[in-house]
């Protein structure tokens, strides 16, 4: 594996790439809060064309990360931050997440939140090493899941 790691906003004309990047990173992963199995192009360019920022890291021109930040009204929210299987373990994913977390605070948010499988004690402990705190937890009927809220309160991009 290389070392030329490149992190950039995704364009729209790229989204097909992501799509599968996406859905081979949660096919290890039990039943994630959404269900990416259905996940398609058009999708991802409907989310675009509503304003969220889709974002991609790169090894040389593989693409191995995808995470998307739904710009809100009061705050920013990560969506689908993701690395394929081989290049996990390896940083990646803390190195996706600053790179959000500090386009989110460029984009002018204050915080940024972040939803999980209230199962997920793993990632919550990921997240929470990460500088999030704990919001709450609480049943969704709409999804019939429970989700843990998370969040980070930036200043200028940075964590607090």
């Amino acid at each position: 594996m290389s070392t030329e790691f490149i992190l950039k906003e995704i364009s729209k004309t790229e989204l097909a790439d992501c799509v599968d990047v996406i859905k081979m990173s949660f096919e290890t992963v039990e039943l994630p809060l959404e269900d990416y199995g259905t996940l398609d192009t058009r999708r991802l360019i409907f989310e675009s064309d509503n304003g969220n920022v889709m974002f991609g890291l790169f090894d040389d021109e593989k693409q191995i990360g995808f995470a998307e930040l739904d710009k809100r009204e009061n705050e920013a929210v990560l969506k689908k931050l993701c690395i394929i299987p081989q290049y996990r373990s390896e940083g990646n994913g803390k190195v996706l997440l600053d790179f959000v977390i500090k386009s989110a605070g460029e984009l002018g948010y204050d915080n940024i939140t972040a939803n999980l499988r209230a199962d997920d004690k793993g990632l919550e402990q990921w997240f929470l090493s990460r500088g999030f705190d704990f919001v709450e937890t609480r049943y969704i009927p709409v999804i019939d899941r429970t989700i843990t809220k998370l969040r980070a309160v930036l200043d200028m991009g940075v964590y607090r």
